[in-house]
């Protein structure tokens, strides 16, 4: 299954902050957080996995999540993971080149979520 935290996008990170404001602000937020729960609640997936580290702290207040651990290189923070008491909610660096996520740095993550997180029978 696939969603996104927040359902409008834009070209990048000015057009979407005139658009829309501060995301963890934006009045459309808590629509597209009903829409995510019904998703999750419907589907109970064993994990979420979310590409970007910043959407951890809008959605750790929104979804409840609590802090379990962290990956780190020696270039910074690769994942963290939290929990909302019944799955694992990892949150990785961005997925795109664009913002230098190395081949390398994507296989420690990919490792990380399938030996960490994620349960046997997934």
């Amino acid at each position: 299954m696939l969603t996104e935290a927040f359902f409008w996008s834009s070209k990048d990170g000015k057009q979407f902050k005139e658009r829309f404001g501060d995301l963890a602000a934006s009045p459309h937020l808590p629509f597209c957080t009903e829409m995510n729960q019904q998703l999750i609640e419907a589907y109970m997936p064993k994990a979420i996995i979310a590409p970007g580290l910043g959407l951890a702290e809008v959605c750790r207040p929104i979804y409840g999540l609590k802090f379990e651990d962290r990956l780190v290189c020696d270039k910074g923070r690769l994942a963290e993971c939290y929990t909302d008491g019944i799955r694992p909610w990892v949150f990785t660096k961005h997925w795109t080149a664009s913002f230098g996520f190395s081949n390398n740095q994507r296989s420690a993550v990919r490792d990380y979520i399938r030996s960490t997180w994620l349960p046997a029978e997934v």
